[in-house]
């Protein structure tokens, strides 16, 4: 069995458009590179946003990806792209802590732009 080692990237745009969207696929724009790495040259990710661009790569035995998820570090509660402010002000205020945490775009995590949320997996065709 061949060991299969994931690899966390920095940002979108440290991957290759070619080879994000061979596994992203075109049914669904808002996992495209183009989309996702407008977020990060618009500063909708990135900065003072709160939300770092760091992609999980599983890369082929050719070197080249094989399955990317998207997924974004969150450093802080202020801003959110979902309405959770309240929960995490009371929290924080409780002596709790959110961040920095790490989501990655499925059904029931959050991302910077809702449209993603629908991604499961993105693997490039065998």
């Amino acid at each position: 069995m061949t060991a299969i080692t994931a690899r966390i990237a920095q940002g979108v745009t440290s991957i290759a458009a070619e080879d994000w969207d061979a596994c992203a696929g075109d049914a669904n724009p808002f996992v495209g590179h183009a989309f996702l790495a407008a977020l990060e040259a618009s500063k909708s990710v990135g900065g003072p946003s709160g939300w770092q661009a760091l992609p999980v790569v599983v890369d082929g035995d050719d070197g080249r990806p094989a399955g990317i998820a998207p997924a974004y570090a969150k450093s802080h509660s202020q801003g959110e792209y979902v309405f959770d402010q309240g929960w995490a002000d009371a929290w924080e205020r409780a002596g709790g802590s959110i961040t920095p945490n790490y989501r990655s775009p499925r059904r029931s995590a959050r991302c910077p732009a809702h449209a993603c949320s629908c991604a499961t997996r993105q693997l490039r065709p065998r």
